[in-house]
C-alpha cells in the first residue's frame, strides 16, 4: 500500500495563500482512496459535520474537512503542498 504524505495545515493563523477558490477547486477535484462513516467537528464552534472522506492527488492526502476548513476559515497550508499543487 502506498504511503501518502499528509497535508499540514495552521487553525490559528492567517492563510498564506490568496487564492482561496483554485485551493478548494484542486483539494474537491482529486479521487476519494477512503472513506470512514460519521462526522468531524468544526474546531471553533464544535459543530458536527457531515462527512469524513479522505482523498489523494497520488502524493498527498487529506480528509473533506480540509475543503470545510479552507472554505470557512482563514488557515496556514503546508508551503510544500501549495508548491505541489500551483496554488498562490
Amino acid at each position: 500500500m502506498k504511503k501518502f504524505k499528509q497535508v499540514k495545515y495552521i487553525l490559528r493563523d492567517k492563510a498564506n495563500y490568496t487564492d482561496k477558490e483554485s485551493l478548494i477547486k484542486y483539494l474537491k477535484s482529486h479521487r476519494a482512496i477512503g472513506a470512514c462513516p460519521g462526522t468531524f467537528k468544526d474546531p471553533y464552534t464544535g459543530e458536527s459535520i457531515k462527512g469524513n472522506t479522505i482523498y489523494s492527488d497520488n502524493t498527498y492526502e487529506w480528509r473533506d474537512d480540509l475543503v470545510y476548513l479552507v472554505d470557512k476559515y482563514e488557515l496556514i497550508i503546508d508551503e510544500e503542498f501549495l508548491l505541489h499543487c500551483k496554488i498562490k
